[in-house]
């Protein structure tokens, strides 16, 4: 037999006696990463079937024993490569070849422990002995329920088994069932969403896998929801030793495509992944893609406690998706959160609302950035304020950005009249001071402007302007309306 692996010598030394040394960055690269990925991204699923399973000159480093064994495995052999050393990736990949799954599986969460086991080993050892690696992180989400029962949901749409994570993109996605493959397609169907351009660039597909028992598929998730799932190659039957090491091939293949794409999308480090859930004491958050589901619980409870109304919250969303529509029109960004139908309270009091765009938190690197965070926000005051709204939580956070000096107010859930009655010392809102309520603690639309002068204050020590730090002072000094604002913003501070 013509062994290709490292020579006899080479592993043990002139005499035998020296050390081992650990050879599996070399046999990767050599035999599995290189050359390095085309780094043009695929533009249509005939390209990414290509690139899963083209497996040309591929070579799977595996001990010489199992090796003898695969022989028997017709076409096994061009893609293996025998070792007579332990190396770390040797050893992992001969054990997950070698090893059939253990039947029968008992439920979904059984396919789901062995598919994953799998894939995390194979692109654990490819990470640990590449570079540079594809930084990532795999996720896993499987309740312990009954088939019958569908993944776990936040809200109405519902969150996949498996996402891989990079560059804060959920790249990938899986299902993982008992035995019905179609019903782990139709919840791939269920988890999708429509890809935001401006979250992931030029990137107009996910990954995707659907795993029942022992079957595995490969399939490409179009970017937008509406289009149907794309099934690349054939079924795989883990099984088979001959369909393990073409999952394992077609998991090399993967975590290079996958590396590209993470390249492709945009470098946004206040993005919010897919599927990214934000819990609060009495609500829930979850990214959606183009949209953000938001829920509260018992509201009755909470718009007491906020001392807010659903007609106020529904006001303000309808003043909201008014300005989208004209900033649509004129083609230009929208300072105000709006959403996809009005605020509705159901009979278990539970509040819901999906808003839109979905944004990435804020970074102010100029005086440019500051002036454009001012007037979108100044901007926002203005809208509820005509309409005698005050939002009460001009904050940071609640201020996300679009794109390059695009700013949007977020959280209209603490919007009230701006003829509230007083509030109690209790109340607890951050925004609601002592300095910013007025005499009779009332929060009033000047309130508001303070709060609007300590969010930008946060990001004016880093600069020097004195229109600047004069336009801060005049808000925190309740000497500017949101009219009087913009109009300094134009006319007297221009960096």
């Amino acid at each position: 037999m013509d062994e290709q692996g490292p020579s006899k010598k080479a592993r043990t030394g002139q005499q035998g006696s020296a050390p081992l040394v650990e050879q599996s960055r070399v046999l990767i690269k050599q035999y599995l990463l290189d050359p390095s990925p085309d780094p043009r991204l695929p533009s249509n699923c005939s390209q990414v079937l290509q690139g899963l399973f083209d497996f040309t000159g591929l070579k799977v480093p595996v001990t010489a024993v199992f090796y003898q064994q695969a022989l028997l495995l017709q076409g096994a052999q061009q893609h293996l490569l025998p070792n007579y050393d332990a190396f770390s990736a040797v050893v992992t990949f001969t054990e997950l070849l070698q090893t059939a799954p253990d039947l029968p599986f008992s439920n979904g969460m059984d396919t789901w422990l062995y598919v994953c086991n799998f894939i995390t080993r194979v692109w654990r050892t490819l990470a640990e002995y590449s570079s540079p690696s594809l930084q990532y992180n795999l996720l896993f989400s499987k309740a312990s329920q009954p088939e019958s029962v569908s993944s776990h949901a936040i809200g109405p749409k519902l969150r996949p088994d498996t996402m891989l994570i990079a560059e804060k993109c959920v790249l990938m996605l899986g299902e993982d069932k008992h035995t019905d493959l179609a019903a782990a397609f139709v919840d791939l169907e269920k988890t999708r969403v429509d890809l935001s351009g401006m979250h992931y660039g030029p990137l107009r597909f996910l990954l995707g896998y659907a795993a029942a028992g022992t079957a595995v598929q490969w399939c490409l998730l179009p970017s937008h929801a509406d289009q149907p799932v794309e099934v690349l190659g054939r079924r795989l039957d883990l099984r088979t030793g001959k369909d393990r090491l073409r999952f394992l091939l077609s998991l090399v293949q993967a975590y290079r495509l996958l590396a590209v794409m993470s390249a492709a999308v945009p470098q946004l480090p206040g993005r919010w992944p897919l599927y990214s859930e934000i819990v609060r004491e009495n609500s829930i958050v979850l990214m959606e893609g183009m949209t953000v589901f938001k829920q509260i619980k018992k509201f009755n409870g909470y718009k007491q406690k906020q001392k807010t109304s659903l007609a106020a919250i529904q006001k303000a969303y309808a003043i909201a998706r008014r300005a989208a529509d004209v900033a649509t029109r004129d083609g230009v960004s929208q300072y105000l959160v709006s959403c996809t139908s009005p605020p509705t309270v159901d009979r278990k009091q539970q509040y819901r609302v999906r808003t839109l765009p979905c944004g990435y938190s804020s970074s102010v690197t100029s005086e440019k950035d500051l002036h454009a965070l001012a007037t979108s926000v100044c901007k926002a005051a203005q809208m509820l304020h005509t309409a005698k709204l005050v939002h009460r939580d001009f904050r940071l956070p609640n201020v996300v950005q679009l794109g390059p000096q695009q700013y949007m107010v977020i959280d209209l859930e603490s919007v009230a009249n701006a003829t509230a009655e007083r509030l109690p010392k209790n109340f607890q809102l951050k925004t609601c001071t002592a300095e910013a309520l007025d005499e009779a603690r009332r929060f009033t639309t000047l309130s508001d402007m303070y709060c609007i002068g300590l969010l930008l204050k946060e990001a004016l020590v880093r600069f020097t302007s004195i229109e600047a730090d004069t336009f801060v002072h005049k808000l925190m000094a309740k000497q500017f309306s949101a009219e009087a604002a913009l109009m300094y913003l134009q006319n007297e501070w221009a960096p």
